[in-house]
């Protein structure tokens, strides 16, 4: 019989000392999932960390692209080529051929020639500066571009839903009307 200082089994097979070494890891917890564990957590910490830094280094860009600054009622008006409140009645996307269009029904005019139903160029779909036109919903619109192509441009001033009636009433009385639809 070979003796190596470790004693055998009863069955005559591996030593008894190797397993109690491996009864002892496994009772007093692996020692490589304990060492996993333990550089796992200062791991995520760090991983953690990196993801808050980003978000916090990277979400100012965003907002800052579109960071809209308007002028009051009076002076936008002054500078737009159409000013009208309406109904967003048909959204058009943009193709390869045309860009995006807005079909309105006006009901309210206050600067420009606006015909009862008008389009205009804008930005149909999703955009990360205002106005988000909706299909159904009433605007007043302030127009940049010109008679022939009158376009919304990104960060135009605009007023919907409740802000609607503070508009109207910073804007004066209408150069003309048309009969009012609903919403």
């Amino acid at each position: 019989m070979h003796n190596s200082g470790a004693a055998t089994g009863d069955d005559g097979g591996a030593p008894t000392r190797k397993r109690q070494t491996l009864a002892v890891g496994a009772a007093g917890g692996d020692a490589v999932h304990m060492s996993r564990r333990i550089l796992g957590a200062p791991l995520a910490l760090a991983l953690g960390a990196v993801l808050v830094l980003t978000s916090l280094v990277l979400a100012p860009a965003s907002v800052a692209a579109c960071s809209c600054a308007w002028f009051d009622a009076p002076t936008a008006r002054d500078q737009a080529i159409h000013v009208f409140e309406g109904v967003l009645v048909n959204a058009i996307p943009a193709s390869d051929a045309a860009p995006g269009r807005a079909v309105f029904r006006v009901d309210r005019v206050w600067k420009g020639r606006v015909s009862r139903t008008f389009t205009v160029q804008a930005t149909i779909g999703l955009t990360m500066c205002p106005p988000h036109l909706e299909v159904g919903q009433r605007y007043i619109l302030y127009t940049a571009g010109s008679d022939a192509a009158p376009r919304v441009e990104a960060c135009t001033r605009f007023a919907g839903g409740e802000s609607l009636e503070t508009e109207r009433r910073a804007l004066g009385t209408p150069t003309q009307t048309y009969p009012t639809t609903a919403p």
